[in-house]
């Protein structure tokens, strides 16, 4: 609803971003991170609160008219191909992109013969020796 009636899509920014930072870098992949997710999921809880603050003392307001306008116009935008991103990815969407060694990202949906799992060689995988992954690469020939 703040997107469509408020029309103020900027607003939306910082909870998304922490989100994404807290699955993708501090939780990790599948909880392979240095955090768990319930001190996570607190800290995002106690940031939406200071935003909560911040917008309603009109403090956020403030703040959002000293953000230079092309970094405001560009935000959705960057956030946009952030989430396309992730929903072409194979692991959340559809396989389109896939991981590479040399570009970090390349474009996939190659045959299943022809796939390289990627995986996270943590403790647990060594340990016990299973390493799943939903990530994968293509190779030369694929």
């Amino acid at each position: 609803w703040m997107g469509l009636i408020a029309n103020l899509p900027i607003a939306l920014a910082p909870g998304m971003g922490m989100n994404a930072y807290f699955t993708y870098s501090v939780v990790g992949w599948r909880g392979t991170g240095i955090v768990s997710y319930e001190a996570a999921v607190t800290a995002v809880i106690i940031e939406g609160v200071i935003f909560f603050v911040l917008a309603a003392t009109g403090a956020r307001f403030a703040l959002v008219k000293l953000i230079p306008e092309p970094v405001r116009i560009a935000t959705p935008a960057g956030i946009g191909a952030f989430l396309a991103h992730l929903g072409l990815q194979t692991a959340e969407g559809i396989g389109v992109v896939v991981s590479d060694v040399a570009t970090a990202v390349t474009l996939g949906a190659c045959p299943l013969e022809k796939r390289t799992p990627v995986v996270a060689y943590d403790e647990a995988c060594q340990a016990e020796g299973i390493c799943p992954s939903d990530a994968y690469t293509c190779d030369v020939n694929g």
